[in-house]
């Protein structure tokens, strides 16, 4: 093929230039040959995949961002309140009244503790009420093993026999 045209054969041949035209038309099969060969419904997949699985994150931050939302409302709430009780001249108060609390608490503590008269008496009366249960405990098991013993006393080892007093 000459620039210069000519025949071949049956046929005449028209003088061509090579452009730049087949040897894109070679690039452009050959990028598209590429394109076939590449995974692309696999990675369509993982894409659409990937954006469910990034619609289900953001639903769910959507909703813990709801709820913290709601925790700092709540939170606010109690602050204010805190605040207004803090900010109430009664609270103030408060403290001295505890403290005089707790002193009025240690003195009746220190009336009833071990160094004190009431305790001592507590405790003397404790000790005559066990000395009391046990002459209670004692009498029971006289009268259990003796019970002519509430009658006749329960110095006497064998058993009595009551007489008839002779006539005068």
């Amino acid at each position: 093929m000459g620039v210069n045209g000519g025949d071949e054969g049956d046929y005449a041949v028209l003088p061509t230039v090579e452009t730049g035209l087949a040897r894109l038309e070679e690039q452009i099969a050959a990028v598209l040959n590429k394109l076939e060969a590449l995974p692309l419904q696999e990675s369509l997949a993982k894409i659409d995949g990937a954006v469910e699985q990034s619609t289900r994150t953001l639903e769910a931050a959507e909703k813990a961002f709801g709820r913290g939302e709601t925790a700092i409302a709540g939170v606010r709430d109690s602050l204010r309140a805190v605040r207004k009780v803090l900010e109430n001249p009664e609270f103030s108060k408060l403290p001295g009244e505890v403290r005089e609390t707790l002193v009025a608490l240690r003195g009746s503590l220190e009336g009833v503790g071990p160094k004190s008269s009431l305790y001592g008496d507590l405790r003397r009366t404790m000790d005559e009420l066990r000395g009391a249960a046990r002459s209670i405990e004692r009498v029971a098991q006289t009268i259990e093993e003796k019970p002519n013993s509430l009658v006749f006393g329960k110095g006497l080892k064998r058993e009595v026999i009551p007489r008839a007093i002779p006539a005068q």
